[in-house]
């Protein structure tokens, strides 16, 4: 398989099924017309099966493109390392490679196809082939720099091309980069429009707003150089013409100190009932500037938010909040401190349809070239996923530590598995969750070596760390460089389709 690539820097920023003969015309579930009156139309149900899916993943950090903004003379060289790993579990044929290189078959072990790179400096690609459909696959990349502008671990889920996504997180004020990524792994052109929200409405972009992503390629263009001064925003990517990915690669320094790089990757469409898991409180204050954020749009009309968090040990309210008024097309911060330490997983329950996303920080060592004991910090956003999203697939890529958090509205047992870097089960585990609560697992508890993990019968998501806790850490404390991953879902099964044959259609 050839999927040729070219990355450009831009300084600007299900359908109906139709069966072609004998006048048959197919559709889906409820979109099938009733009769005409006194008409009898013969009509029949076949099943048509799943098709290859690509999951596309993300490239290497890199720096602002000082062409394009910036100045060069203020940068600094980056230490930066780099792995992707992808794979799928059962027996479904899988290739993978470089996005723009021909792809191999992913090794096989006794549970599932796994395939590592290291380093990854390009984005990558794994395609996944039919095999009787529900098939589960991941894959993921992650960026390690230790030193400089992009200090922090930034990591990102490879996802499957779609015309819809929407961005959830970035910043394009002062001393914060949003590169937006768009990525085309089809066979034609892909028509792109870019929307961006910020917290005074929606934004008018200066230069362009639209793009084409010539096949097999990818563009990358600086949302702070068509929607600048915007310190909180919302992107939505709309291809025509051909399928896409996207994610914005949201970089922030204070000074000359580090504050922090992840990527923003695809959240839920917009609904009104979301949940983000996989927050995680060190107990800040109220108002303290590493308290977790909630960030929330409702894109159309206004809405009115109610917050809830399933924590250790059950629900319980955000201190201090009953329920947030969400002004039509305003991007809205809500700050998470006051909470104990632990686990948690916010629900977001609106009257219209609303975006939402949470942002994490994590305080690291002072930066040995500030003159005022400036700390170093890392972030990461959490995309959020439509309640009751239960099951699919995460990749581990090397380099990481990881914990799975796990957040169950009802009483149930979650079964965990996890399969090593050659395949093979690594170990399994089922949890016991109380009702609307959320719990933290090791993934090193299901064994040695885990590239791929699954989770059975509740929403869940990924943090990694990576590098040493922070100075005033407690002991076995997390790496003070973070980021999440949400799960891939399972790959489409085959669908049933009604069949209506009708004899008059396409006389005259």
């Amino acid at each position: 398989m050839r999927r040729p690539t070219r990355t450009t820097v831009v300084s600007a920023v299900t359908g109906v099924l139709v069966l072609a003969g004998a006048g048959a015309v197919a559709a889906f579930g409820d979109d099938v017309p009733l009769d005409p009156p006194g008409l009898a139309v013969e009509q029949t149900s076949i099943t048509v099966p799943p098709l290859a899916r690509t999951l596309v993943c993300p490239a290497q950090v890199r720096m602002t493109d000082d062409e394009s903004v910036g100045d060069s003379a203020f940068t600094t060289e980056l230490d930066t390392t780099s792995a992707a790993v992808a794979g799928v579990v059962g027996d479904a044929p899988a290739t993978a490679g470089a996005l723009g290189e021909d792809g191999a078959d992913v090794p096989r072990g006794g549970g599932a196809a796994v395939v590592e790179t290291s380093p990854a400096t390009s984005a990558s690609w794994i395609t996944i082939e039919p095999d009787g459909g529900g098939d589960l696959a991941a894959g993921a990349a992650r960026s390690t720099t230790t030193t400089g502008d992009l200090r922090g671990l930034a990591a990102g889920e490879c996802r499957t091309a779609g015309i819809s996504q929407w961005l959830v997180g970035g910043s394009t004020e002062v001393g914060s980069s949003s590169q937006l990524v768009l990525q085309n792994p089809g066979t034609t052109p892909a028509a792109i429009a870019v929307s961006v929200w910020g917290p005074a409405g929606r934004v008018a972009v200066t230069g362009s707003d639209r793009f084409v992503v010539p096949p097999g390629e990818q563009i990358v263009t600086l949302l702070e150089g068509g929607a600048p001064e915007q310190p909180r925003t919302v992107v939505h990517v709309e291809a025509e013409g051909g399928l896409v990915t996207s994610y914005l690669q949201h970089s922030t320094v204070d000074g000359i100190v580090a504050a922090g790089v992840d990527l923003v990757t695809q959240g839920a469409e917009p609904a009104t009932d979301l949940v983000v898991p996989g927050v995680v409180s060190l107990g800040e204050d109220v108002g303290a500037e590493t308290e977790p954020t909630l960030r929330l749009l409702a894109p159309e009309v206004d809405a009115t938010a109610t917050l809830t968090l399933y924590g250790p040990d059950g629900e319980r309210a955000v201190p201090g909040i009953d329920t947030i008024d969400l002004p039509a097309g305003r991007v809205v911060d809500v700050g998470l401190g006051g909470l104990e330490p632990g686990p948690y997983t916010v629900r977001v329950s609106a009257d219209e349809p609303v975006v939402a996303g949470v942002e994490l920080l994590r305080d690291g060592d002072p930066d040995p070239d500030s003159t005022r004991g400036g700390v170093q910090v890392d972030r990461a956003w959490i995309s959020a996923q439509a309640a009751g999203t239960t099951g699919g697939t995460a990749a581990i890529p090397d380099g990481t530590r990881a914990r799975v958090v796990v957040a169950g509205e009802h009483a149930t047992t979650a079964t965990l598995t996890g399969y090593d870097d050659a395949g093979e089960v690594a170990g399994t585990s089922d949890l016991s969750l109380v009702a609307e609560s959320s719990v933290e697992v090791p993934v090193s508890g299901l064994g040695d070596d885990v590239a791929l993990v699954t989770v059975e019968g509740a929403t869940w998501n990924v943090l990694l760390d990576a590098g040493d806790p922070a100075p005033d850490a407690e002991d076995g404390a997390p790496g003070s460089l973070l980021s999440a991953l949400t799960p891939v879902p399972a790959g489409a099964g085959p669908q049933d389709v009604v069949v209506r044959v009708d004899e008059t259609v396409g006389q005259g």
